[in-house]
């Protein structure tokens, strides 16, 4: 049986603490690039730090809480939604009920030859379950990859065609599930333009955001959490 992962046992602690007075739980939901892996997986940097720090300057302090559930190498078919599945149902037999679910996923798949059609049939009942809950949803674009010749290459052009299917997704379907889709590669990858209009941030030195190929360096994950910030949350609380 896997063990919990070092963001896990973090977003654990965080969850034990008292619900008390909360008025946001925002559940981080994802692979690697949402449990933050970094210097060649020897150290963690979530995303959700940086983001729970926006937040409390924001004044939501002692308001909204983070809790990060990425879980580094899952596929969205077919753990990745079962697992969202659980810990939807958790929450509520808890009555601690998610407000917000941040969904990023599908690298894993695209790079191990997953039709992007059947990704997206995951990610989307991922959005759904979410939205069942009573939850607003954050879908977030797949980064690619930082080489060009595997950006170029099948697994790069699985990412561009399952960034298609998605913004086309929330589309058609954001308002009626509360969606706002969020281009990440728009503000994190030097080779594409963002397919989703108004989420395009001008970047210096994105090189130092990656740490390989496709993991990104602490700055690049609290660059994640600024754009799913600025790009959907703030308007979503």
């Amino acid at each position: 049986m896997r063990g919990l992962s070092v963001a896990e046992r973090v977003s654990s602690a965080s969850a034990a603490m008292t619900s008390h007075g909360l008025q946001f739980r925002i559940l981080a939901m994802g692979a690697s690039l949402t449990e933050g892996l970094t210097r060649g997986g020897s150290a963690f940097h979530p995303y959700s730090l940086r983001l729970q720090a926006l937040l409390d300057t924001a004044g939501y302090e002692g308001r909204a809480q983070v809790v990060t559930a990425g879980r580094s190498g899952e596929f969205v078919l077919p753990t990745m939604g079962d697992r969202l599945a659980r810990i939807l149902e958790e929450a509520r037999a808890n009555n601690t009920l998610y407000t917000h679910v941040l969904i990023h996923g599908g690298t894993n798949d695209a790079g191990s030859g997953a039709e992007p059609k059947l990704i997206m049939a995951g990610l989307a009942r991922m959005y759904k379950d979410a939205h069942k809950h009573g939850a607003k949803v954050v879908s977030m674009t797949l980064l690619g990859y930082h080489q060009r010749e595997t950006n170029d290459g099948p697994a790069g052009k699985a990412c561009t065609e399952l960034n298609r299917l998605l913004a086309e997704f929330v589309k058609q379907n954001g308002q009626a599930l509360g969606i706002k889709c969020v281009d990440l590669g728009a503000g994190l990858s030097p080779h594409r333009q963002s397919p989703v209009q108004g989420t395009q941030l001008a970047c210096t030195n994105v090189s130092d955001l990656w740490d390989d190929n496709i993991h990104l360096t602490a700055p690049g994950y609290d660059r994640m959490a600024e754009m799913i910030w600025e790009g959907a949350l703030k308007e979503m609380l």
